[in-house]
Order: structure tokens, then C-alpha cells, then sequence
């Protein structure tokens, strides 16, 4: 993701930003280089209109639950719901029998509304094969997305993730029918604890809540001490690490955190204007290391497109005035974008991302989405469960007039991005280097 562009910022902005580093002693400012905002069909960077057209595509994934009477009449309640309602359930998969060992509910939020998430446990493993790599697990989510309006927020953002290289869970749009009737559009979701212990070999799984507390750990075996150990480490990032200032910052954070993953993670969640994010996101740590370094897996993106974070604009432009970060409410973030040094690295990181998320990129996502999408919308009886939701009843019409309107705010989100990366190039124009300074010298005018 180091573009030439990227490259260029890192040295560019030590001047930007006046500080005073020994290693820019004899930094010499490069020559400027746009990073290019159009492409062949659309040179100038104007917006373009979605091609939403009719789509041949198939709904690949029927997932069939048979329940008794009573426990489906429960599962519709929306008040004083149990999350272990369904005591015994049939399920299958596009016709094939499934061996079912649990169901039950899931998700605090979606627990409100009538189409309710479930969590799935099955005896035997199923294989599914998404884009040409085959996944194998026995647990997995079935999110009734009530909270995403028109049902794309998360898919999007999950598609551009995954083309990042930070999010690699299995997830695939799939209808759930409960006792013949259709409970509407789901998206179906590897479990993170399958993921992390079976694709990045993790010992240990944890989920941060706000104010940097261990929502919950999840760990392998019954031996409780890489648990106890990587919850430890975990907290002194927080409680020892961020004390650290500058450069000490960011090799004590490099030490036990995979920053480049967590940097791409911080601008992603900037980019796409990711309203709630402090808790969602989870840490695994690899077993093969005797040291304990942890990963992310970021999770729930329902509130994207939103203008401001959840602790508020004018708290967040108090905390962080004009840099390029969405939200300051957890801490580590805040000490990230704070920290001249570690703010440096992440706009590295940003340049790269804007870079790699280009125009034809993220067309090509919206409208694969669209057609994934439109099989569902073309059927009645799932469209009429949309009713049941947050934003209520949707249509095709809104679906694409919601997909062009958002598709046109990312566009010019990232010319936006470009014209702040390169208003610090241009902010340096007027300064120099002397030669064997360890200061950057004044600006020329001064």
C-alpha cells in the first residue's frame, strides 16, 4: 500500500507539521505527485452513474429452520425476548439436511426487532466456496441486517475491507425461511473466534468495549493462562503504552499490535465515515508466537455514511481540530492521531489506502452488491419484511437512488482526502531543510 505518493507524504509532512525529528536532518522535499482521481472513462473525477441494472444473478443461499409452534411465536415478540427461545429446531441449506446441535438468538440491537439474528452451531462442518478459496466451519451468524438501510452498508464496506486484506471472514448475502415463511434478507457470517483459531492459528480472541474494557475472551483448551496473559498485555497498551511519547510510542505499539493492520483499520473507518467503531472490533493473538502480538478483525458497519462519530462533532473537533481521523473516543486512537510521530504513520497509511480504493474500485463493489442484491428485492415475500425494520419498507427504487447517492458521497470523500493529503505538501512549500540541522528550519517568510 506504499505508493510513491505515500512515500512522498511521510517526508513531506515531518515538515507540515514542524516537528522536530533527528532522522530529518537531510530529508530533501521530493517533487509533488497527484495521485490520480479520474480514470480512463471518467478523467476529470466526476461523479458517474451506477450501472443498476437487471441482474441474472440466483439467491445461492436458502437457509430452512423448522421450530415448534411456540417457540416461533417467541421468536417474533420484540419486548422481553430470551435469547435462548428456540429449544429444538430442523434446519437445511438449500434442500440439504444441516445437523443442527444449537440455534439460538443473537445481537442486543436486532434482539428489538421483529427479524431477529441468530447464532448457529452445527455437528458436522459445511464447505462453502467464495471467489475461489473454500471455507469449512460448524458456527456461524445469520444477521437479519434490521439496522442497515436498504441492506448494503455492511456488504460494502466488508468487500472494500476485504480488498484491503483486513477483513477475510466468509459472508455472503442468504434468505432465512422459518416454518414456510420468509423471514426476509440475511447475511450470513463466519463466526471471528472460527476465523482467527482456524485461519490465522489464534490462541486467544478478544472484543474491546468502550473505555477500553474486555467486552469478552475467548480462548482454546481449558488452561486459562494465555487468556489471563493476553488479557494483561492487552490492557498495558492502555495503562503503560500510551504514556510513551513519539517515536517510543509507536515501537512500544508495534511490539504487541499489528499497526499497520490497526493504521489500515483507523483510515478505513475515516474513509467510509464510520459512526460507531470503538467496540467493534476484536483482537487475536497468534499462537505461534511466544510473545503475544495481536491482530483485528473489525466488525458491524450499520452506521457508515454518517457526518460525524458517535461522541459528537464538536467533542471530536476538539480532541482532533482538522487531521483525518473520524473518532477520538477510545483512547488509543486518540494517543494515535494526538502523537505527531504516530500521526505521521498513519497518514502513510491513508495516502496508500486512498491510493488503493480507487474509482473503478469502488463502482465495481457497489454494483456487484446491487446485483447480488436484486434477486431478494425481485421477490415479494422478502421484500415485505423490510417493513419490520429500522428504516422500513424499501424497494428497488431506493435501493438504487440510496446506492448512487452514497456511492457519489465516497467519491467525493476521496478527492476530499487527496485535497487535505496534498494541502500539507503544499503547506511546505515554503519551508527548508538546512543541512545538518537536526530542527527543520522556518518557514522562508519569517
Amino acid at each position: 500500500m506504499k505508493t510513491n505518493f505515500s512515500k512522498q507524504l511521510i517526508l513531506v509532512t515531518i515538515f507540515a507539521l514542524s516537528v522536530n525529528f533527528a532522522f530529518a536532518q537531510s530529508i530533501v522535499i521530493p517533487k509533488q505527485k497527484r495521485l490520480a482521481v479520474g480514470n480512463a472513462t471518467n478523467p476529470s473525477g466526476n461523479f458517474q452513474d451506477l450501472d443498476l441494472e437487471k441482474s441474472d444473478k440466483k439467491i445461492e443461499y436458502v437457509f430452512h429452520f423448522t421450530m415448534s409452534k411456540s417457540d416461533y411465536k417467541k421468536l417474533l415478540k420484540k419486548d422481553n425476548v430470551e435469547k435462548d427461545c428456540i429449544t429444538a429446531c430442523s434446519a437445511s441449506l438449500n434442500n440439504d439436511s444441516l445437523s443442527l446441535k444449537e440455534i439460538e438468538l443473537r445481537g442486543k440491537s436486532s434482539m428489538t426487532f421483529k427479524r431477529k439474528s441468530f447464532s448457529v452451531k452445527l455437528n458436522e462442518k459445511i464447505s462453502l466456496n467464495k471467489n475461489g478459496t473454500t471455507f469449512k466451519f460448524k458456527k456461524f451468524n445469520l444477521i437479519s441486517l434490521s439496522m442497515d438501510e436498504n441492506y448494503y452498508r455492511n456488504k460494502v464496506a466488508f468487500d472494500l475491507m476485504n480488498y484491503l486484506g483486513i477483513f477475510n471472514l466468509f459472508y455472503s448475502y442468504s434468505e432465512v425461511i422459518v416454518n414456510g415463511e420468509s423471514q426476509g434478507i440475511y447475511l450470513m457470517l463466519q463466526k471471528p473466534k472460527n476465523y482467527a483459531f482456524k485461519h490465522e492459528n489464534a490462541d486467544v480472541l478478544l472484543r474491546r468495549d468502550y473505555q477500553h474494557v474486555v467486552k469478552k475472551t475467548y480462548y482454546k483448551g481449558d488452561d486459562t493462562t494465555r487468556k489471563a496473559e493476553c488479557e494483561k498485555v492487552f490492557l498495558s497498551i492502555y495503562d503503560e503504552i500510551l504514556k510513551k511519547k513519539g517515536q517510543d510510542l509507536y515501537e512500544e505499539l508495534s511490539n504487541v499490535l499489528d499497526i499497520d493492520q490497526y493504521f489500515t483499520w483507523m483510515a478505513f473507518n475515516y474513509f467510509i465515515e464510520n459512526g460507531d467503531y470503538t467496540d467493534e472490533v476484536f483482537f487475536y493473538n497468534k499462537a505461534e508466537h511466544d510473545s503475544i502480538k495481536f491482530g483485528i478483525i473489525p466488525w458491524d458497519y450499520d452506521d457508515i455514511f454518517y457526518d460525524y462519530p458517535r461522541e459528537g462533532y464538536l467533542l471530536r473537533y476538539i480532541n482532533f481540530g482538522d487531521r483525518l481521523a473520524f473518532s477520538s473516543e477510545d483512547d488509543l486512537d486518540y494517543e494515535i492521531i494526538s502523537n505527531d510521530y504516530t500521526y505521521i504513520k498513519y497518514l502513510e497509511i491513508l495516502a496508500g489506502l486512498i491510493d488503493e480504493i480507487s474509482i473503478p474500485v469502488l463502482k465495481q463493489i457497489f454494483e456487484t452488491t446491487y446485483q447480488e442484491l436484486y434477486p431478494f428485492y425481485c421477490k415479494e415475500e422478502i421484500l415485505k419484511m423490510s417493513k419490520f425494520d429500522k428504516y422500513g419498507k424499501t424497494s428497488l427504487q431506493l435501493l438504487k437512488a440510496d446506492m448512487q447517492s452514497n456511492y457519489d458521497r465516497l467519491v467525493k470523500r476521496r478527492e476530499d482526502v487527496i485535497f487535505e493529503l496534498e494541502s500539507l505538501i503544499r503547506s511546505s512549500k515554503n519551508t527548508k531543510v538546512v543541512p545538518g540541522s537536526k530542527s527543520v528550519a522556518t518557514n522562508n517568510h519569517q
